[in-house]
């Protein structure tokens, strides 16, 4: 989780849970499918929510705080109610990442989030457990979780240096570096199967994957983002000058994904276990639109009317695309859409002219956040229901 994305999310206003129909989807006929927006509300006490993960049975986690960002609780949205999971022992706020099948929470306690007490923590059961910190560090950080409850995140020195780690059945396991002090987990698969960067002997940065004790070099000038269960890994390479592509590695090989006709920039965010890939490219318009990879090609995806800026950010096992696309130019209001045979669908606001989706599951549920037409930033689950 980056804390800087979480915190410009979350803005003001009081919210209640309210269901309430979509400008932009499919028009409500007899029995007919369209998207729907709930505003899942904030905690008792605070003003905003963002909601960050869903997991197959429709939990959805995220983080609640007041108008200027100094207090924040984790959340758990199910049944249509919010609970505070709240902090780790001697501190005053949480945040939560990241949900897995297993209904197991992951995220971090603080009293000041900038300072040394930042503590990774696992909820499950209804308790909050901190994960501690690896020898000689002073913080720890969260990245992500699979179905079998290993986690991974990083710890960092008193110098600030992050050290990756993985944490399972209670033990907290640094992971080996190719001969540096920095190391750096960015995710985990469903078979233990770790990405992120390490530092070499000689102060190089190259992204790494973890597996069985050993660790193999991805690329010297790659940025990897996403693993599915395969092994198969994207992100993004430099090429040439300021120019960059996305990724696909497997097998030890890394394949040059491309760019629109005309682009010079391409970044792959995640990806499915089809290997359908999405994220964003620039192309002969000047913008950056959100793209599709499958099948050895590459489909542009588009934008909303007028908007010539969109990003793909993640992709469920049926092909539904989950982005946001600007509504003019790049600075402007954006929206978030759901792409889906062929076809870019706006998924609406609160009446806001700001809706960010983050996360989608196999079963028509999106989670991100909305902004309210007083201003505020909300947490929301868009379902596909029958008119």
């Amino acid at each position: 989780m980056r804390r800087s994305v979480l915190m410009d999310a979350v803005a003001v206003v009081v919210g209640i849970a309210v269901t309430v129909g979509v400008s932009g989807a499919s028009p409500a006929g007899a029995g007919q499918p369209r998207w729907v927006i709930t505003d899942l509300g904030a905690l008792p006490g605070l003003n905003d929510s963002v909601a960050f993960g869903v997991n197959q049975h429709g939990q959805v986690v995220g983080t609640s705080a007041n108008s200027d960002g100094t207090r924040s609780r984790a959340f758990l949205w199910q049944n249509g109610k919010m609970t505070d999971l709240g902090t780790l022992p001697g501190r005053t706020s949480s945040m939560a990442s990241a949900i897995n099948n297993r209904g197991q929470v992951i995220g971090e306690s603080c009293s000041d989030c900038g300072n040394s007490r930042l503590r990774a923590f696992l909820w499950q059961n209804g308790k909050m457990i901190d994960l501690g910190i690896l020898p000689g560090c002073k913080t720890s950080e969260v990245e992500g979780i699979n179905d079998r409850g290993e986690i991974v995140g990083n710890s960092s020195t008193k110098q600030g240096d992050p050290r990756a780690f993985v944490w399972w059945k209670g033990k907290m396991t640094a992971l080996q570096t190719l001969g540096g002090r920095f190391s750096e987990a960015v995710a985990i698969n469903a078979r233990g199967q770790i990405i992120g960067r390490s530092e070499t002997k000689s102060g190089d940065k190259r992204d790494v994957l973890w597996e069985n004790g050993t660790i193999t070099t991805i690329g010297r000038y790659a940025i990897a983002d996403a693993i599915n269960d395969q092994g198969q890994v994207v992100g993004y390479s430099s090429t040439r000058g300021d120019e960059s592509h996305a990724f696909l590695w497997q097998n030890g090989k890394m394949t040059d994904l491309g760019t629109l006709p005309g682009g010079d920039d391409s970044r792959a965010l995640s990806l499915n276990e089809s290997g359908q890939i999405v994220g964003y490219s620039s192309g002969t318009s000047g913008g950056q639109l959100a793209v599709l990879w499958q099948k050895g090609r590459i489909i542009d995806l588009g934008a909303a009317p007028r908007g010539w800026f969109s990003m793909a950010l993640a992709i469920n096992e049926r092909g539904q695309i989950a982005g946001w696309s600007t509504l003019d130019d790049r600075f402007g209001p954006w929206r978030s859409f759901i792409w889906q045979n062929g076809k870019m669908t706006d998924l609406g606001s609160l009446g806001g002219n700001l809706a960010d989706a983050r996360a989608i599951n196999d079963h028509d549920q999106i989670v991100g956040a909305s902004r309210t037409k007083g201003g505020a930033t909300h947490a929301v689950l868009w379902t596909l229901r029958s008119g």
